[in-house]
């Protein structure tokens, strides 16, 4: 037999087809009753009373004022008949974000109702400046308008700032004074009562003892408040020897003794 006879006479087997099996009119009720049995009982289990929101703790920062305490007790009032999974924690997080006060907001949801944690943001000093006296944070940013008698150190500075939740005023003469304060702790028992940054970002502070430290414009502020603190760990009475002391150059220091004319002399 030939090539060509042989290859006339084989032909390729027939192509087969995977058919799938066809569900029957029974087994698709039975799967769409399903799905709408379980989206009804759902909905049933998520409205049902048992899971209405029957208690509201508060957890508040000690910190905050009966004014503030009732502000979150406010913000956090559930209506009647509220529905313990419905219920928007996230947007109330956000809402209580919104005060000046509140540095961080929590909504937990337990088996009975809602847990509210609220922390404050922790005033470091007062400022005084355009917006009047507000506390503010180590960071700068607006915490309260400013309380009788805080005994929080009082920072002056020529900033057009208005007060809003977590931000702070651009300004170099407000960062000047922050780095100030920021090292004030390391002047031991002695405290910064006042820092002042005039309009050419000239920086002063007093201290707890009456003393009047200038240190000039913002450069080098964390060598000159390190040697603030060698002299004081020196001589702890430095505040009444001196009225006047004068760190605007690290290499030349001055001061003016307390009880003589002002007349400065170096160190």
């Amino acid at each position: 037999m030939s090539n060509r006879s042989r290859s006339a006479a084989w032909a390729p087997p027939p192509a087969r087809y995977n058919r799938r099996p066809r569900r029957s009119f029974a087994s698709v009720a039975t799967a769409s009753l399903a799905v709408i049995f379980a989206a009804e009982l759902g909905a049933a289990v998520y409205s049902s009373p048992m899971l209405d929101i029957k208690t509201v703790t508060f957890r508040l920062d000690p910190s905050a004022t009966a004014e503030e305490r009732a502000s979150v007790r406010e913000a956090a009032t559930v209506q009647p008949c509220t529905s313990l999974p419905a219920f928007p924690s996230g947007r109330l997080e956000a809402d209580l974000k919104k005060l000046t006060w509140v540095q961080g907001a929590r909504i937990t949801k337990g088996l009975a109702g809602l847990t509210v944690t609220v922390t404050a943001r922790k005033a470091a000093a007062i400022l005084h400046g355009a917006a009047g006296p507000w506390e503010i944070d180590a960071n700068g940013c607006a915490v309260r308008p400013a309380r009788p008698n805080t005994g929080l150190p009082r920072v002056t500075v020529q900033a057009e700032w208005y007060p809003t939740a977590g931000k702070r005023p651009d300004s170099a003469a407000l960062d000047a004074a922050l780095v100030v304060l920021s090292r004030a702790g390391r002047l031991g028992p002695v405290q910064v009562r006042s820092v002042v940054v005039d309009r050419n970002v000239d920086v002063w502070l007093t201290t707890s003892d009456d003393l009047e430290v200038r240190l000039g414009q913002p450069t080098s502020l964390p060598d000159k408040m390190a040697r603030l603190a060698r002299l004081y760990s020196k001589e702890p009475r430095l505040g009444r020897k001196l009225s006047v002391l004068n760190l605007q150059s690290l290499k030349w220091l001055s001061c003016v003794e307390r009880g003589s004319p002002s007349v400065s002399k170096p160190m």
